[in-house]
C-alpha cells in the first residue's frame, strides 16, 4: 500500500506540474505577482498533499484529497490544455483507486495501467 501511495503521490506530482480553476483568481495580476502567487501555491500544494496522506484511511481518500488540492493550487496556473490532460489523468486515477478499494485490481496492476493510461492521453493530446 505504501508503495502505491508513493507511485500515486509521484504521478499527482507530476501531473500536477505538467497541468489546471476553482483557486486563485489570476485575472489583472502582473507577471510577478503571479509567479509568486504560483510559488506561494505550490509551497501550500505541498503542505496540503502531506496533510491528505497524514489524515485519510485509504487510497481513496488520498486520491480525492490530493485531487482537491491540485484543483484549488495548481490547475489555476496550467493551460487549458494542461488542465485539460489533468483531469482526464485524474479522473482515471480516482476510477483506479476506486477499483483498490473494491479488491478489483492489485496495486501493481493500478500502476501498469495508470502508465497505460498516460501514455495513451499524451499520444492523443499530442494529435489535436
Amino acid at each position: 500500500m505504501l508503495k502505491l501511495l508513493s507511485t500515486c503521490a509521484v504521478l499527482t506530482l507530476l501531473t500536477a506540474c505538467q497541468s489546471a480553476s476553482s483557486g486563485r483568481q489570476l485575472a489583472g495580476l502582473t507577471p510577478a505577482q503571479i509567479k509568486a502567487a504560483q510559488a506561494q501555491d505550490a509551497a501550500t500544494a505541498q503542505a496540503e498533499f502531506a496533510r491528505c496522506d497524514a489524515s485519510s484511511t485509504s487510497i481513496l481518500e488520498v486520491t480525492k484529497c490530493k485531487a482537491a488540492v491540485r484543483e484549488r493550487y495548481i490547475i489555476p496556473y496550467a493551460s487549458p490544455q494542461e488542465q485539460r490532460i489533468s483531469r482526464i489523468l485524474v479522473s482515471q486515477n480516482i476510477g483506479l483507486a476506486e477499483k483498490i478499494a473494491r479488491g478489483e485490481i492489485t496495486e501493481a496492476q493500478a500502476r501498469s495501467q495508470y502508465a497505460a493510461i498516460v501514455r495513451t492521453v499524451m499520444a492523443q493530446e499530442g494529435q489535436r
